[in-house]
C-alpha cells in the first residue's frame, strides 16, 4: 500500500515463502515487484518463482550472483542456467566469495564477467545495479570504473 501511495512503480523485496502474497498485493495496487535471492539455493528460488507464474502472478527476479556464490553455487554455470534466466529483470553487479565475504568486482566467485557477457548477447533489457557490496573495493566510483573495463573487454 505504501509503495502505491508514494507512486513507486517497482519494488524489490527479499524472496521468501510469502512471495505469493506480496506479488498479489503488488498486482492489486499496480506496482511491479521483483524478488531478490538472499541466501537461497537455485532450486528454492526456481520453485518459488515457478509457483508464482503458475498462479498467474507476475514477478521479476533481482538476481544476486554474490548471494548465489555465498550459498555455494556458481552463479553463471549453475544458478543462471537453472530455469532462472526467464525471470531475471535485474542483476546486482556485486561480487563475493563462496564463504560469503564481499570481493572487488570481478575478483570473487560471482562470475560477473560471464553473466554480463551472456546478458549482453541475449539483449537483456533489465537493470544492472552496482550495489553496496562494492564498498569493499573502494566504492561506487571504483566499481563503475571496473565495470567500464569489463564492458570494454567484451
Amino acid at each position: 500500500t505504501a509503495a502505491a501511495e508514494a507512486s513507486v512503480g517497482r519494488l524489490v523485496m527479499p524472496l521468501t515463502d510469502r512471495a505469493g502474497a506480496y506479488a498479489a498485493a503488488a498486482a492489486e495496487r499496480g506496482v511491479r515487484i521483483a524478488f531478490a535471492n538472499r541466501a537461497l539455493m537455485r532450486d528454492v528460488v526456481s520453485d518459488i518463482m515457478l509457483g508464482l507464474r503458475s498462479r498467474g502472478l507476475e514477478a521479476g527476479l533481482a538476481f544476486s550472483p554474490a548471494d548465489f556464490a555465498a550459498a555455494g553455487e556458481n552463479p553463471f554455470l549453475a544458478s543462471y542456467r537453472h530455469r532462472l534466466r526467464r525471470f531475471i529483470d535485474q542483476v546486482d553487479l556485486e561480487d563475493g566469495r563462496f564463504d560469503g565475504t564481499p570481493a572487488t568486482l570481478m575478483q570473487g566467485n560471482a562470475e560477473i564477467k560471464e553473466l554480463v557477457s551472456i546478458l549482453r548477447c541475449c539483449s537483456f533489457d533489465g537493470l544492472m545495479v552496482l550495489g553496496p557490496r562494492n564498498r569493499c573495493g573502494g566504492g561506487l566510483l571504483d566499481a563503475a570504473k571496473a565495470l567500464d573495463r569489463l564492458l570494454e573487454s567484451l
